[in-house]
C-alpha cells in the first residue's frame, strides 16, 4: 500500500510485513483451543484469518502457531473494548486483526486503532469497492507500521525510498487514520486503484468528512 508498485506486487503475493517472533512454542491443540475461544466469542472471521496465515505455504504474512495464539489472546481481550475493530471484522478481517495487533505490538494507541478501523469502514462505504477482500489484503501488511518495519525484500525499492515518496503527502507512517487518508486520497485518483478494487465512489478531500461519515 505504500506505493503504486508495492500495491500491485502485494496483490501478486510478494509483499509482507516483518514477522514478529514471540519465542513461545505451542502445539496444534493450543492453537485449536485459542481459535475455538475466538469463535465462541463471536470473532470467527479473526480465527479464520489466523488459521489461514498459519497454514499458508507462502512466507509472506505467514504466522507461526505461537504467534497466532498470542494474537488470538489480544483479540479475545481487546475486541470487547474496541467496537470499531470488532465491526470491521465483517468486511476487512485481515485489517482488523492487524489493527488490534498494532495496538499491542506496534505502539499504536487504542484510540488511534479504533479511528483506523472506523476510517477504513467508512472508506469502504464511500468508495463502494467491488473487491473489498482484495483491498483488505492490500492494506493489512502495512497497518501500524513504519516504513522500516515493512518488509521490502525482493522489491526494487527501500524504506528510505518509500518514505521519501510518501512523506511529502503527509504519510510519515501507517499508524494513524489520518495518515491512511493522506495516502488514499492520492491513490484513489490513480487508474490502477479503480482497476484493482473496482471502486465507484468519490473520496472527500477532508479527513474528518470520512472519519465522521453518517454522524
Amino acid at each position: 500500500m505504500a506505493s503504486i508498485r508495492i500495491v500491485e506486487e502485494r496483490e501478486r503475493g510478494k509483499i509482507d510485513s516483518v514477522p514478529i517472533r514471540t519465542g513461545k512454542q505451542v502445539d496444534s491443540q493450543g492453537l485449536d483451543t485459542a481459535l475455538s475461544r475466538l469463535r465462541e466469542s463471536g470473532y470467527g472471521p479473526a480465527a479464520d484469518v489466523l488459521l489461514a496465515r498459519v497454514n499458508q505455504e507462502q512466507q509472506k504474512m505467514k504466522l507461526t502457531p505461537d504467534e497466532a495464539v498470542a494474537i488470538a489472546g489480544y483479540l479475545q481481550e481487546d475486541l470487547r473494548r474496541m467496537p470499531n475493530c470488532a465491526r470491521l471484522l465483517e468486511t476487512m478481517p485481515r485489517a482488523a486483526v492487524e489493527i488490534v495487533r498494532a495496538s499491542r505490538e506496534g505502539g499504536v494507541s487504542v484510540e488511534d486503532a479504533e479511528d483506523i478501523a472506523r476510517y477504513l469502514a467508512n472508506f469502504l462505504a464511500i468508495m463502494d469497492l467491488g473487491n473489498a477482500r482484495r483491498f483488505d489484503e492490500s492494506v493489512s501488511h502495512v497497518i501500524g507500521r513504519t516504513y522500516e518495519q515493512i518488509d521490502w525484500s525482493g522489491e526494487n525499492t527501500s524504506a528510505e525510498e518509500q518514505r521519501r515518496d510518501w512523506s511529502r503527502y503527509g504519510v510519515p507512517d501507517f499508524k494513524t487514520a489520518e495518515h491512511y487518508h493522506n495516502y488514499l486520497r492520492h491513490a484513489v485518483t490513480m487508474r490502477w486503484f479503480t482497476r484493482a478494487f473496482q471502486s465507484h465512489g468519490t473520496l472527500p478531500e477532508n479527513y474528518e468528512d470520512v472519519l465522521n461519515r453518517g454522524e
